[in-house]
């Protein structure tokens, strides 16, 4: 494609990436299928399935694109933010000009290779400005790629009179048809109240921006919501706070989740995790070795192992198995209660990391690879210190459930594939199972 038409693309595209990010949203499926170009011109990015809410000191761990539009920091499973956006608008940039991605292989291993360790080679027909442009985008090193400023500033960006006139009119003709289209009732059932508000509510569940940040008008200020509760808009007080770390509450939660219904109910209860998460807070240490309340602890994680087995999924967008703090906290507990040879709790806080994996497998997304490694190291020591008992068995179980995820979405699991092999877990996992002449389902 000429430069004249890629530059009236960049443009635009520039423009949309730059109205995401300053509101703190990230697309995270940059790629030629998600960019929509109108008859006149007017370029449009779709697909916002991935997209989630952000603010500028938040990095993120769940891999999410399509592999030839990855940035280098998503492959290697780093943590990252908008700036991957942007690499992967330099790859369809690139595309556009050359008429493939500057890395492109059908072999998985050898693109991810490609993207981490190789250089990015232009042709020499590229001008200029163009391929500095482009240099900008493509830095392996996220610290290095251009920023917004550097982007906006760049002369690469910068229209003539006549680029700026041709913008405007197709803007001005694309304005107009959308006016004769909503003139002419085709957008009105989609433009009711009630249907926005059920869209915009579902949208926000499914990509977990609901009650994860709130801007002001400007799309300055950034307040985190999970410091406030539902009925006061403030952080949970002290009275509180010691509420969710007494027996007895937890003990009258413990009997609401004995039936199906009102373990159902706890199981999509955005409040019940939220309790789960300040009592796990208080009582596990900051340097995550010890527990203040062993008792309480486990009378906790006994309630979150029936609320999962009892309790139904009504609504796969809200479930307590979506909620990463609870996994993360469940890892303390499973390496604490292993160093203290506590047998019950290691025991059932295996089950629930167990079933977490099972219900993140059955909303197709997997669990948490990096969340799986970490698990996967401490297997070993485990069996070396219990004696043969219902842990080895759970502790198959759960592996064997999250080795079920990776295989789900295999190009992302590369790290949990090498711990597995650097770990030998696939015979020592032949070997517990030898021990046993019956395997009873304990998860």
């Amino acid at each position: 494609m000429p430069e004249t038409e890629i530059k009236k693309i960049a443009i635009q595209l520039v423009s949309a990436l730059f109205y995401l990010h300053s509101n703190h949203i990230i697309h995270r499926d940059i790629k030629p299928q998600n960019v929509l170009i109108g008859s006149n011109g007017v370029i449009k990015l779709c697909d916002f399935g991935f997209a989630r809410a952000i603010d500028s000191k938040t990095m993120i761990t769940s891999i999410k694109g399509t592999p030839l539009y990855m940035a280098p920091e998503l492959l290697q499973e780093y943590p990252y933010n908008q700036s991957a956006d942007l690499w992967s608008l330099g790859v369809i940039l690139y595309e556009l000009f050359v008429g493939q991605p500057p890395f492109y292989t059908n072999n998985f291993t050898t693109l991810m290779n490609k993207i981490i360790k190789e250089n990015v080679k232009y042709p020499d027909t590229m001008s200029k400005d163009f391929k500095d442009f482009l240099k900008g985008l493509l830095i392996k090193n996220p610290r290095d790629r251009f920023d917004w400023q550097k982007i906006l500033d760049h002369s690469y960006m910068r229209e003539t009179e006549t680029e700026k006139n041709s913008r405007t009119t197709r803007q001005d003709n694309y304005q107009k048809w959308i006016l004769r289209l909503k003139n002419e009732k085709v957008f009105n059932l989609f433009e009711s109240d009630q249907y926005i508000a059920k869209f915009s509510n579902l949208a926000e569940v499914e990509n977990g921006t609901k009650g994860f940040v709130e801007f002001d008008n400007n799309n300055i200020n950034v307040t985190n919501l999970s410091e406030k509760n539902t009925s006061g808009g403030k952080k949970p007080d002290k009275k509180n706070t010691n509420t969710y770390l007494t027996e007895d509450f937890w003990l009258d939660v413990e009997n609401k989740a004995n039936t199906e219904e009102l373990a159902t109910a706890l199981r999509r209860d955005i409040n019940f995790a939220d309790k789960i998460n300040i009592a796990f807070k208080n009582l596990i240490s900051d340097d995550k070795e010890k527990i203040a309340d062993k008792k309480l602890v486990c009378l906790i994680v006994k309630i979150i192992f029936s609320v999962l087995t009892k309790g139904k999924i009504d609504n796969q967008n809200v479930d307590i198995t979506k909620n990463q703090a609870i996994l993360n906290h469940a890892l303390s507990v499973f390496k604490i209660s292993q160093n203290e040879d506590l047998q019950i709790l290691l025991n059932d806080i295996i089950k629930v990391i167990g079933l977490f994996a099972k219900f993140s497998c059955y909303y197709s997304n997997g669990i948490d690879i990096n969340f799986c490694s970490g698990f996967l190291k401490y297997f070993p020591v485990i069996l070396q210190s219990q004696k043969p008992s219902n842990i080895h068995i759970n502790l198959v179980k759960a592996v064997g459930i999250m080795i079920t995820a990776a295989n789900m979405m295999p190009r992302r699991s590369l790290i949990f594939y090498k711990t597995i092999l650097d770990l030998n877990i696939i015979n020592v996992l032949v070997l517990i199972l030898k021990n046993y002449k019956t395997v009873s389902y304990l998860i």
